[in-house]
């Protein structure tokens, strides 16, 4: 036994982890391997994913390689490295090499960190899979995966996981399916039902990478002359709905001064309204030189001003709009051709 085993194979003994029989002399870890374990810890939360960790953990064993030590045996020396918190007690409350190989390392790190319990969960989620209303063949079944992946003790068969699958998509997707099978893709075999829904699930990534395509600056420039037209043409609307507005109540004005005036002055008691004191008060209000008349509207012998009706009025509006619409286009696509030729200038 080397030195270097002699000195360390205690403290590994109080972790619980027997020291793994290596036919090398001397182990030396470069610190960069150290740090890349120290940087992917596991504190045994409940929100964290066990084989997650084993996953890079591992990863990150197999970017070493030493004469004569085996992977097993980098994989159990260095664990510990990994660990923090409640999961570093853990490890500790190992005695005296009772964890003798790798496999049981991870045998026993899995069962206090992913029991029972939470593969009944992962597999009532499994499961109970279906498609959003949103989401694409694509996501839905990337997405699946990710649930497979979560818990990979399901036990789900690869036929029982397409079953699952198939059944949990919306109407919409699984006629696409059929179709492209030409039948019932259930009457597929395995393989043959996969490789229909991985092709399917290309053309969707397709269509969606089409659809997020980052706009160019053409269309970005043809995005501002569209914008452009929209609020010319809301800021015509506006002073349309003004000016109707104004003619409406000009209207109004007009009528309601030609109505015989039935103030209460004029229309109420009856003696008073027929006495001389008030025929007296008319006819002066009425002669032609009284500076009441001028100023207050009276009689006068100026012809009135013809006032369009709202017909006529909203007619000559949208005749207005109407030819406002054209120039604006005419000038929309004189922009656009301009742009494009510039464009084809530029290269």
């Amino acid at each position: 036994m080397s030195r270097f085993q002699s000195l360390f194979k205690p403290e590994l003994s109080e972790l619980g982890i027997a020291w793994p029989e290596v036919q090398a002399q001397t182990i030396t870890y470069p610190p960069s391997l150290i740090q890349l374990i120290q940087n992917n810890l596991f504190h045994g939360l409940l929100n964290e994913d066990p084989y997650a960790h084993l996953a890079t953990y591992i990863e990150i064993c197999n970017t070493i390689r030493l004469a004569g030590v085996p992977e097993d045996a980098i994989r159990s020396s260095l664990f510990s490295f990994s660990l923090l918190g409640e999961a570093k007690r853990w490890l500790h409350s190992f005695k005296g090499n009772s964890l003798m190989t790798w496999d049981e390392v991870v045998d026993k790190f899995l069962k206090k960190y992913f029991p029972e319990s939470k593969t009944a969960e992962g597999k009532a989620v499994i499961s109970f899979f279906h498609q959003f209303p949103d989401e694409s063949l694509s996501e839905a079944l990337e997405r699946f995966r990710g649930l497979l992946r979560k818990t990979p003790t399901h036990s789900f068969s690869e036929l029982m996981q397409l079953n699952i699958f198939i059944d949990g998509l919306r109407p919409q997707s699984k006629q696409l399916l059929d179709a492209s099978a030409g039948g019932k893709i259930k009457m597929k075999t395995l393989e043959e039902a996969m490789d229909l829904i991985e092709n399917m699930a290309a053309s969707d990534i397709a269509i969606l990478r089409d659809r997020a395509h980052i706009p160019t600056k053409k269309s970005l420039l043809e995005l501002t002359s569209q914008d452009s037209l929209l609020q010319d043409v809301q800021s015509v609307v506006e002073l349309m709905t003004l000016d109707v507005v104004s003619l409406v109540k000009n209207q109004l004005f007009n009528y309601m001064g030609n109505q015989p005036k039935n103030t209460f002055n004029e229309g109420g008691f009856t003696g008073f309204q027929n006495g001389q004191q008030y025929q007296q008060q008319r006819q002066w209000q009425n002669h032609p030189g009284n500076q009441f008349n001028r100023d207050q509207g009276g009689p006068s012998n100026r012809p009135q001003q013809q006032v369009p009706s709202l017909y006529e009025h909203t007619t000559k509006l949208e005749e207005t709009l109407a030819q406002f619409m054209q120039v604006s286009m005419s000038n929309q696509k004189s922009s656009e051709s301009a742009i494009k030729n510039r464009e084809v200038q530029v290269g």
